[in-house]
């Protein structure tokens, strides 16, 4: 995060976001070091995203898959990215590209959709998969 911007977190409850006395001092002081200057203020739900071990799980499921067909796994990353989550518009020197979402982007939920998913489209190449369950250890 580029150090002129703040995160803060809070639970909403009854249409009043819960601050601490901390969080209220850190955007007091934000705001009164931007004085006369323009701010945007951006609100938006927060999602659990997706944790280490949903990571490791989805690159074991890509290595078997590569072990499977010989793809590298790298390249079924992006497959995948490519076939199953939306494809950004960005903006970069003046011109507009399309990107792959990244899975760090991923709630949890969406990460479990994404990698069963994936485990149909193994399934109906003949490539069994193994289980989230069956790895730990």
């Amino acid at each position: 995060m580029p150090k002129d911007q703040i995160y803060i977190s809070a639970q909403v409850e009854n249409g009043v976001a819960k601050w601490t006395d901390e969080q209220r001092e850190i955007m007091r002081k934000s705001i009164a070091s931007l004085d006369g200057k323009r701010v945007r203020i951006w609100i938006e739900e927060e999602k659990n995203r997706r944790s280490i071990e949903h990571n490791s799980y989805y690159w074991v499921i890509l290595t078997y898959i590569q072990d499977e067909t010989g793809n590298d796994k790298n390249f079924l990353h992006d497959f995948f990215r490519r076939k199953y989550l939306p494809i950004k518009e960005v903006e970069a020197f003046g011109k507009r590209f399309e990107s792959l979402t990244s899975t760090t982007e991923l709630s949890v939920g969406e990460m479990m959709e994404y990698t069963d998913k994936i485990k149909i489209f193994a399934a109906e190449w003949g490539i069994t998969l193994p289980e989230r369950d069956q790895i730990r250890g």
